[in-house]
């Protein structure tokens, strides 16, 4: 492409061909990364989300925000009691076919809080030559233990459909959930499997 902005024809001091690349790549990019379109990404994705947290937030004289705000303070006096106390992956075969599914299961104590309170998750995706996960993405647990127990650690389940060849790895994480929190970037606290 650099090249072409320093070709000029003798009949013209233009750089014709430079500037054909250039209007091909706006017509065929343009679109998409228009502003419009930016503006009305920014809108669905963040402010109009922004708009109906804060009206739930502030409705009913401000009930909203009063139970999260209570939610908030029983998480931070149990968070730190949240552990991940095992996981198991019943077959323990080293290599899989594509299409075959490999179900994992979590042991969690969730330390006084309920299920409601947290996700549990698999985090999961290709691993590079330093066992490192890229491109990862989350897998929700669901809760295996029987609703009548009333204390102590309960069981977590998920099955990781092998869709693509290649060394996949993951990970356990326990975070906290909330329906009027503002996502997983309003609290900072995970808990990732060290067993």
């Amino acid at each position: 492409m650099i090249p072409a902005f320093w070709q000029r024809s003798s009949a013209s001091a233009l750089p014709t061909e430079w500037i054909r690349r250039v209007k091909a790549s706006l017509k065929a990019h343009g679109p998409r990364f228009s502003t419009h379109r930016m503006v009305r990404e920014y809108f669905e994705t963040l402010y109009r989300p922004a708009h109906r947290r804060g009206r739930a937030l502030g409705a009913d004289g401000g009930r909203g925000a009063q139970e999260l705000a209570a939610w908030r303070a029983r998480l931070r006096a149990a968070f730190e009691r949240v552990a991940i106390l095992a996981v198991e992956e019943p077959d323990t075969r080293k290599t899989r076919e594509v299409g075959h599914v490999v179900r994992v299961r979590a042991e969690v104590e969730l330390g006084g809080l309920s299920e409601e309170d947290v996700a549990v998750e698999l985090y999961l995706g290709p691993v590079d030559g330093g066992l490192e996960i890229q491109g990862g993405r989350s897998l929700p647990m669901q809760c295996e233990t029987s609703p009548d127990v009333e204390s102590g650690p309960l069981w977590f389940a998920a099955e990781i459909p092998l869709e693509k060849s290649g060394r996949i790895g993951y990970a356990v994480r326990v975070r906290p959930v909330h329906p009027l929190a503002s996502g997983s970037a309003d609290l900072r606290w995970v808990r990732w499997a060290t067993v």
